[in-house]
């Protein structure tokens, strides 16, 4: 493959490169399979599978529109897609190693993920050895079987089905900004890791603490919200399908809790039993996973998901946000906080849980 001119860079960490491409090609609907060759040698395949999309109805209390009529949200799918990712070992060791990421921190980091410092080696920053790589290729041909490491993850992807309705102005704009017409519809796709499958990736990463999970990345969106007032505006209302699908995740995934947690003359119960706490660790997870954390390099990507994800619902038929309580789960408006005085006669009261760290504010 010739590579672009703005890419003739030295390859990145092998390691790197297979979680970029799983990452990349879980939302390419055509590619299928890759694999990749060193010195005429493949050390890499990926493949992915995805069953039939099953298709969703567009809950009648949410607001399927962006907040200046921009995009409007026609339909809602759902799939199953398996990617699973074959290294040979060497391969598997050399990356960028989570504590070197960690610890970088998130003030210099590029807007593009594929140049930040982790991804492709620059300049600055040390080259894989060609040297060191060679020896490791000829010392694993040796073997009469080649020792690959298998991974593999299951997860959902969301779509919505977004069509668009620019104003003038803005349609003006965005094509001189850009030099075409801007989508008149697109998809708009979100993933979903199941509990069960988090901690697998979980389980991973405490494996291989220096390289971890190969599913852990790249993440994230990098949206221009500054700048050109155009493109600005275009993006802050494309925004408003990630906190849509948010939503309707969160909604899906807290009422299935809620439908499965144990009841006793159909009022939820505060009991210790292997049912209430499997529900209560499910709803917690849900809670985190929906939890939105500052933004790099730009905060206002998380205020805007935010904002789309709490007001994608007409508040005049419905002032609802199912919660995880003491009791199950129940709407806001019938929750208590807690407190000391009253827990010894307020039993059948839902209150709030104690939180603990990396709980849901």
């Amino acid at each position: 493959m010739v590579l672009k001119e703005d890419m003739q860079v030295p390859i990145p960490k092998p390691f790197d490169l297979a979680w970029f491409l799983a990452a990349t090609m879980t939302f390419m609907s055509s590619v299928e399979n890759a694999h990749v060759f060193f010195d005429n040698k493949i050390f890499m395949k990926i493949a992915k599978s995805r069953q039939l999309p099953s298709s969703i109805r567009i809950p009648k209390d949410m607001i399927p529109r962006s907040k200046e009529d921009t995009m409007h949200i026609k339909g809602l799918s759902v799939v199953t897609q398996e990617i699973t990712v074959e290294l040979m070992d060497w391969a598997h060791t050399a990356g960028t190693k989570i504590t070197s990421t960690h610890h970088s921190g998130s003030e210099n980091l590029s807007k593009d993920p594929v140049k930040r410092k982790s991804f492709w080696d620059g300049s600055k920053c040390e080259a894989p050895k060609v040297a060191k790589v060679t020896e490791a290729v000829s010392q694993a041909m040796t073997y009469d079987h080649l020792p690959w490491l298998t991974h593999s993850a299951k997860y959902a992807v969301y779509s919505a089905q977004v069509t668009t309705t620019s104003n003038k102005d803005l349609y003006k704009g965005l094509k001189a900004m850009t030099k075409k017409d801007p989508p008149s519809h697109f998809d708009f796709e979100m993933v979903y890791f199941s509990k069960e499958e988090q901690d697998a990736r979980t389980a991973e990463e405490k494996i291989d603490l220096d390289m971890g999970s190969i599913f852990r990345g790249p993440q994230g969106l990098f949206p221009q919200l500054d700048g050109n007032g155009h493109v600005a505006k275009w993006n802050q209302e494309l925004l408003y399908g990630g906190g849509f699908l948010a939503r309707l995740v969160y909604e899906q995934e807290i009422r299935k809790v809620q439908e499965a947690w144990p009841t006793v003359n159909g009022v939820s119960v505060a009991t210790a039993d292997a049912r209430v706490s499997a529900s209560r660790e499910k709803a917690l997870y849900a809670m985190r996973y929906f939890m939105f954390q500052p933004s790099t390099p730009d905060a206002n990507v998380a205020r805007i998901l935010q904002e789309a994800f709490f007001n994608c619902f007409d508040h005049s038929s419905n002032v609802h946000f199912p919660i995880l309580t003491n009791s199950g789960i129940h709407n806001t408006k019938d929750v208590w906080e807690i407190h000391a005085d009253f827990t010894s006669f307020m039993k059948m009261v839902p209150t709030q849980l104690p939180t603990s760290p990396g709980d849901p504010p």
